[in-house]
């Protein structure tokens, strides 16, 4: 390099010459490198073009021009960035980089460094890694954007636009929801069976929409079938069920599937018979007046069919008495027999005492309770449990059911002999919404309340916290009365 003065005549006197430069240094900066670089001459400004560091990529802008770390739909590389005359850098906004999936940033270095094992980070951005969820591994030993499940028939499940992720079953979902009976009582939903190899797929039903105990699932919430009957819900309201596949019919919570089916149904009055294809809409815009008709035939209908009922029961109780008091008579010895003969018309001396030996069915003495008509026992209905469907019986629906064994022990009218503490085995039969029906069916209930005789079906109350209302029956273990009493006569 070569400097040359000129002298014009003035007087100078050099003492020394200081010759540098400047530059704008190195420098790393939101996850970019920017190298080293002369400044210019006076006002002159020099762009650069910076580079990402290892592990991370250009910021990604949305289509409006703003960032958007979850959900990035264009990449315009990194903006330049200028070195000035005075050896300063100038960064323009937004020109910076971001971590790659499977990177985390470190701020204290601007550089990415790997996700740990046993961690994962799915989008690019500033978020930190996070640590794989209980049953499941890293997919590497570094950077990994997802886990890997180790349970059998569990797969990886994306659960938030955020890329967090969970281990679920990946099983078929529930489908051809249909609603084949809906009236004010119960709804009946069905769906296509699912079948895994050669078991059955279990169903978990759920109500989105449902208040605490508002729904009843028969036969339960979680069932092996393709058909649920929902009891208990309110009339003229929507109510939206969800169904998942599951695994283990034990373990709803970590066996089912995320993914759910949904079915949106509005409860209320409509026909509960099935309707044919070409006949569905004429009926369900039928008038008022076709569905009142409808209504007092099939009152009349049950009307009828309730007062045969009536007859047949109250006629085999006649029957049923006649035949163990003959069976009575008979097993008495002769000599007893004989005294009572010749007592007759006397005073006796002292009180004949009367045994009788309450032996399942060799009693034959009634003993009929304290009890009025036309008020029948309130029971809790949280001290019921439905388990089952029974089918139909004469006055309405019949119900298997069991009595909780807390409130069995803390309860008087179940406190028969024989009872044994765990759950008892209860028939529930429903009420149906006609007048004269429901008043021929609490006539019975209080008929069989009022006797208690261990051959003759006692009724312990009725259930009023559901709708329809259920008339509690004791079970009949050794089955139906008029079976048994034929079975037992001896001519």
């Amino acid at each position: 390099m070569r400097l040359a003065v000129r002298d014009l005549g003035s007087c100078l006197m050099l003492d020394r010459i200081r010759v540098y430069h400047l530059s704008c240094p190195a420098w790393q900066v939101g996850f970019m490198l920017l190298p080293e670089t002369p400044a210019g001459h006076d006002a002159e400004v020099r762009e650069i073009q910076g580079q990402c560091v290892e592990g991370a990529q250009p910021v990604l802008v949305n289509q409006s021009g703003g960032l958007d770390y979850g959900r990035p739909s264009e990449s315009i590389g990194v903006k330049p960035s200028f070195c000035k005359a005075n050896g300063q850098w100038h960064v323009l906004e937004h020109s910076a980089c971001e971590c790659l999936p499977g990177f985390e940033p470190s701020l204290q270095d601007n550089a990415c460094s790997g996700c740990p094992d046993s961690t994962y980070k799915p989008l690019a951005g500033p978020e930190a890694c996070r640590f794989c969820p209980p049953t499941s591994s890293s997919e590497a030993s570094t950077a990994s954007t997802k886990c890997v499940c180790s349970r059998p028939l569990f797969t990886w499940h994306v659960i938030s636009e955020s890329g967090i992720g969970v281990c679920a079953p990946d099983l078929p979902r529930p489908g051809d929801l249909e609603v084949v009976e809906k009236n004010a009582e119960r709804i009946v939903i069905t769906w296509k069976p699912l079948i895994n190899g050669k078991m059955p797929i279990p169903v978990a039903i759920s109500c989105i929409d449902c208040q605490a105990d508002e729904a009843v699932y028969v036969p339960g919430s979680v069932v092996d079938g393709s058909r649920v009957t929902v009891l208990g819900l309110r009339i003229n309201r929507t109510y939206t069920f969800a169904f998942r596949s599951c695994l283990n019919k034990e373990d709803v919570l970590d066996s089912c599937d995320l993914r759910a089916s949904h079915l949106t149904v509005k409860a209320g009055e409509y026909p509960s018979k099935r309707l044919a294809p070409h006949r569905g809409r004429q009926t369900l815009n039928a008038t008022g007046t076709q569905f009142k008709e409808n209504s007092s035939v099939a009152m009349v209908f049950h009307a009828l069919l309730g007062s045969t009922v009536f007859i047949c029961v109250t006629l085999a109780f006649v029957s049923g008495a006649m035949l163990l008091h003959r069976r009575y008579n008979r097993r008495q010895p002769p000599k007893r027999q004989y005294e009572f003969i010749n007592n007759i018309g006397k005073t006796p001396s002292r009180p004949i005492p009367i045994q009788t030996h309450n032996t399942g069915y060799g009693n034959s003495l009634f003993q009929v309770g304290h009890v009025e008509f036309h008020q029948l026992p309130i029971i809790s209905r949280d001290s019921i449990e439905i388990s089952k469907y029974l089918g139909n019986g004469r006055f309405g629906e019949v119900y298997l059911g069991l009595l909780k064994p807390s409130l069995a022990l803390a309860t008087d009218e179940f406190r028969t002999p024989g009872h044994t503490v765990g759950p008892t085995k209860l028939f529930l039969r429903s009420l149906t919404d006609l007048d004269s029906a429901v008043s021929i069916a609490t006539a019975v209930a209080e008929i069989a309340t009022a006797i208690k005789h261990p051959q003759v079906v006692e009724c312990y109350g009725i259930v009023k916290g559901m709708t329809p209302n259920l008339l509690v029956y004791e079970f009949m273990e050794l089955g139906r009365l008029d079976i048994f009493l034929l079975s037992v006569s001896d001519f």
